[in-house]
């Protein structure tokens, strides 16, 4: 039997019991993921400490580093194969190919230093620092339309007492960007109502944002239309880290080490939101803002109501974004009942030279009639042209 396709692909990776390594003992302290290329997972084993760095396109490679003496925390660099390990009193820089150190630098504790669990952000064009409840956050570089400007937007999630869990998206662009400031609200099904967010990532391909829940839940929602794209079950097991994955999706490690990976599907996600969501001028947009296949269903649907309803200004830009029509004469003619310099635009554009002076003649604009002929080495009669408009105006009256 045919699977039944699904928005988003999930896909499970390394287990940390082909490493060796101790799943009861991973937690934030002991992973790290600073981008999709490396996960670094770290064990304490009496008082020797091992690493182990998983990469590659199926998270398949391994890179060993054991029996360091002295190693609290360490994170590999986003792109090279370095590694920085933080000591009791120094951080060293090494260089995995070689498995020896490159830097080594002090550290010195600050005995008044304190953590807080608040927000913090600063605003460089007025140069001041906000303060933000949230329980997590992100940035998110977002094109309303193709023709707009880029802006970057703050996405943050907050608990409100009334509405509950929110999406609080604010544009923090100074000029130029249309995007305003927008609140998505979302909850929980009964079956999990303690459940909350833990980790949120941002896409900017589709402008869209992932959010994964302390049970494994992962919610995407759409940005420009303030809708929840997809719910489902991500990973049965609480999430570590999470990050960004290639450009469209997500990658993150849960509490019993697996690597999980989703992805949204470009083949089937429209064709999924389609019968799934009841929205479908915002399935549309978003198909259209991605310029994602399988709405040609729903276009064909809108375009023939909008001729139905006469609007043939609306249809016509739609069928031209969506390069679903074609200029013809057999269009032009049926433009023409309606609209004549839409009619004239067809007739040009299909190459119908005779007919799209026609058109200008009836405007009177024999000018630029002649101007058409000449480019395109056309030979008109223009007098017996506006002879037979006159004559078919005046049989009109």
């Amino acid at each position: 039997m045919k699977p039944i396709p699904e928005p988003i692909k999930i896909q499970i990776f390394g287990k940390p019991k082909n490493l060796g390594i101790d799943a009861s003992k991973i937690d934030c302290s002991t992973v790290s993921l600073q981008s999709d290329k490396y996960v670094c997972f770290r064990e304490q084993i009496d008082r020797f400490t091992h690493i182990y760095v998983v990469y590659g396109e199926k998270y398949s490679a391994v890179c060993c580093l054991k029996n360091l003496t002295s190693c609290e925390f360490a994170v590999m660099n986003p792109s090279l194969q370095l590694i920085a390990i933080l000591g009791d009193e120094n951080l060293e820089v090494w260089d995995l190919q070689t498995e020896s150190p490159k830097r080594y630098f002090d550290t010195t504790n600050h005995p008044s230093m304190k953590l807080s669990s608040m927000m913090l952000l600063y605003n460089v064009h007025q140069q001041k620092t906000e303060v933000y409840s949230a329980v997590t956050a992100c940035f998110l570089h977002f094109k309303p339309n193709a023709n707009a400007k880029p802006c970057t937007l703050l996405c943050f999630v907050g608990r409100d007492s009334f509405y509950g869990w929110m999406i609080h998206i604010e544009n923090l662009s100074k000029h130029g960007c249309s995007f305003v400031k927008k609140a998505i609200s979302f909850s929980f099904p009964q079956r999990r109502r303690d459940d909350f967010p833990v980790a949120m990532q941002a896409n900017d391909k589709y402008g869209i944002l992932f959010v994964i829940t302390s049970h494994g839940y992962l919610h995407v929602f759409d940005v420009n239309d303030s809708i929840c794209l997809y719910e489902g079950m991500f990973t049965s097991f609480p999430v570590v880290l999470l990050t960004a994955y290639k450009d469209s999706g997500i990658v993150c490690v849960n509490e019993m080490g697996c690597i999980v990976t989703a992805v949204i599907d470009e083949e089937e996600i429209i064709s999924c939101l389609s019968i799934s969501l009841k929205n479908k001028s915002a399935v549309m947009k978003f198909a259209r803002r991605c310029n994602l296949p399988g709405a040609e269903g729903l276009f064909s649907w809108e375009f023939w109501d909008l001729c139905n309803n006469g609007e043939y200004y609306r249809a016509a830009e739609l069928a031209a974004i969506i390069h679903m029509l074609c200029c013809s004469e057999q269009l032009g003619d049926m433009l023409k009942k309606y609209d004549n310099i839409l009619a004239w635009s067809a007739y040009l554009r299909a190459g119908s030279y005779s007919k799209a002076i026609e058109c200008l003649a009836e405007k009177y604009q024999l000018n630029s009639a002649d101007l058409i002929g000449d480019k395109n080495c056309t030979k008109e009669d223009y007098i017996s042209i506006f002879q037979q408009i006159v004559n078919n105006q005046k049989s009109q009256m």
